[in-house]
């Protein structure tokens, strides 16, 4: 992956998630990494369009969902 790929999907902030939005994905998908992932890419295509297809390149959402377990552990 191209560092300025790297680098588009890091600049989009924290607060470009909406919490009670992503709850909802949550609670529809039975995991907040579907959401969350959504979202993220989104976020990416609306500022760097060729950066989007490497949000959720190699890895899964359940990659994502045990990362961030082991992160709040």
């Amino acid at each position: 992956m191209p560092a300025s790929v790297a680098d588009a999907i890091a600049a989009v902030p924290l607060d470009a998630f909406d919490a009670a939005a992503l709850t909802r994905g949550a609670r529809n998908s039975g995991t907040i990494a579907t959401a969350f992932v959504e979202t993220l890419i989104a976020k990416v295509q609306a500022t760097a369009p060729a950066a989007a297809p490497f949000v959720h390149w190699g890895t899964t959402s359940q990659d994502l969902a045990d990362t961030s377990f082991v992160l709040c552990l």
